[in-house]
């Protein structure tokens, strides 16, 4: 199979950086200055897929970007003792603010922008900026507990896998 020399000029420019920056910066301005009903929930907003690892070939590729809660967030007790699962059941809050109502206060905020035009997907929020298209996903933390003997295992696996944000917490 021959590929045309017009399509390995496409795949050896990347992306615009500026889009890119813009679409990002934008849509964090947006949830900025957003007057979230409950007070600002605690998230963090980063990049991820090709423009986060600088290996997108395409001018017109879209942007992904995840928007995370952390004040709510999953979690796997299943590596814990009983004891230690009820230990630990006893300092762990409950949060009001819960990642359904988070999602749809983010969909607000940005179709609240009217240069925006933003569509839901199956799994992430479709927003069409100015500067460049973007795949926003909204998510929360989800935490694994591991005894103190086990976590030298899962800090590695946590390393190796960063992307999906898996914040190890080891019970003592």
């Amino acid at each position: 199979m021959v590929i045309p020399e017009s399509q390995l000029q496409i795949w050896a420019n990347p992306g615009s950086q500026a889009k890119f920056k813009d679409a990002h910066e934008s849509i964090r301005k947006v949830l900025e200055i957003y007057n979230w009903p409950n007070g600002k929930p605690n998230y963090e907003i980063y990049l991820q897929g090709s423009y986060k690892n600088s290996t997108t070939v395409r001018s017109n590729s879209d942007v992904d970007i995840v928007v995370q809660l952390n004040s709510f967030y999953s979690q796997d007790l299943d590596n814990l003792s009983y004891n230690d699962k009820q230990l630990l059941l006893k300092f762990l809050s409950k949060s009001s603010y819960q990642w359904e109502q988070f999602r749809y206060d983010v969909i607000k905020a940005l179709r609240n922008m009217s240069s925006f035009t933003v569509s839901e997907g199956n799994k992430c929020i479709n927003v069409e900026t100015p500067y460049l298209d973007a795949d926003v996903v909204v998510c929360m933390q989800h935490r694994l507990y591991v005894n103190r003997s086990e976590a030298r295992d899962h800090y590695h696996y946590r390393m190796r896998y960063y992307k999906k944000k898996v914040r190890i917490i080891i019970i003592t």
